[in-house]
């Protein structure tokens, strides 16, 4: 497993007009995110309120995220204070739910 940098050296910013912002959250190996929402009710609970909630196609897992009281932040805590998944282990605290939809994979030879 190679190292993640949040904060990488000698970036090009497009003469002056391009801005780097560090990731808010990072899955090693990556998955296809399908969709990004933000629950403004209190439908589900109070307890989701306001967090975020997002899809992966690979797995089919919902993943739920806690948000700071501004709304601008993710609110994580260990293991995933340094907001990288390293291992699928990492993925209980914040995985709601598991099996949504169809798991296909493109396999090029």
């Amino acid at each position: 497993m190679g190292t993640v940098s949040l904060h990488p050296e000698n970036l090009n910013d497009f003469n002056g007009s391009g801005r780097y912002s560090c990731p808010e959250f990072i899955w090693y190996t990556p998955v296809c995110v399908t969709s990004l929402t933000f629950l403004d009710s209190n439908k589900l609970g109070k307890q989701y309120q306001n967090d975020l909630f997002v899809g992966d196609f690979h797995t089919g897992n919902l993943y739920h995220f806690d948000l700071d009281e501004k709304r601008t932040k993710l609110s994580l805590d260990s293991p995933l204070k340094d907001k990288i998944v390293n291992n699928n282990s990492e993925l209980d605290k914040i995985t709601l739910g598991k099996g949504f939809g169809h798991h296909y994979y493109i396999c090029w030879p």
